[in-house]
């Protein structure tokens, strides 16, 4: 099955509800399983794409000896864990992620017990003033991705942190997403299809800058275009990218 196929007509998805399925919530938390698994022999496998972000959050640590980081869209903590766990004092990170209902459960499930943990929340309003604000491949999948977008910038964090960020370089335009699991106890199954944007690069630049923020970061991260072979958008210039942007007068 093609990756990538236009949007139909005649069947509309709603964006990002394919991640509150059984079968993701499942293949997301055996990753969390096995990164929690690894805590005792300090082997994290801290990715590349967060490497960016936790200098930032080990240089505020160093600074402030405290530092707050709110994880727009975290999973049920799958970033916490490679980023915090490498720091000298994680128990120094109040680290809070916003998600969907039946991730926070889960995600609140696997972490009990646990004496360094992050705390959970369904929105942004429960989301408190924060010193990084962390966005990781879901941008894309939220249907006004401008307005929240511009919600993100307005939080009042000193850096934004946006990483797996499907862009193009010209209009936004959205496709037909198909999934197939890649690991964990479902991999190799279809669970379906989602909405995903590609979205105009230089138009996250522009909201950055009108909130108030400058470019820190933007670099390549995977190239995309291939995945559009066949479709009306073949030939346009799609990457997976990686942007940070620090308030101005901040120290971020």
């Amino acid at each position: 099955m093609h990756p990538f196929e236009p949007l139909p007509d005649d069947d509309r998805q709603p964006f990002g509800a394919i991640f509150d399925c059984p079968e993701w919530i499942d293949t997301v938390s055996w990753s969390l399983r096995r990164d929690q698994d690894a805590r005792p022999g300090h082997r994290f496998f801290l990715e590349h794409y967060l490497a960016p972000v936790a200098a930032v959050i080990a240089d505020r640590l160093r600074s402030a000896g405290r530092v707050r980081v709110v994880d727009f869209g975290g999973g049920v903590g799958n970033l916490f864990v490679p980023i915090v766990g490498g720091l000298p004092r994680p128990d120094a990170v109040n680290y809070m992620i916003v998600e969907l209902p039946s991730n926070v459960r889960r995600g609140e499930e696997l972490f009990a017990g646990h004496p360094v943990k992050p705390r959970f929340v369904e929105t942004l309003d429960e989301a408190p003033t924060t010193d990084v604000l962390i966005a990781s491949s879901v941008i894309q999948y939220i249907e006004d991705y401008g307005a929240i977008l511009d919600r993100l910038f307005a939080f009042g964090a000193d850096v934004v942190y946006l990483t797996r960020l499907l862009c193009t370089e010209g209009a936004s335009f959205a496709m037909r997403q198909n999934l197939t699991l890649s690991y964990g106890p479902h991999a190799g199954t279809y669970i379906g299809w989602t909405p995903s944007w590609f979205i105009d690069r230089n138009e996250v630049h522009r909201r950055a800058e009108a909130a108030g923020y400058a470019r820190l970061l933007d670099v390549f991260f995977s190239d995309y275009s291939g995945l559009l072979a066949g479709t009306p958008q073949e030939g346009i210039d799609c990457t997976l990218r990686t942007m940070m942007f620090g308030r101005t007068g901040s120290r971020g």
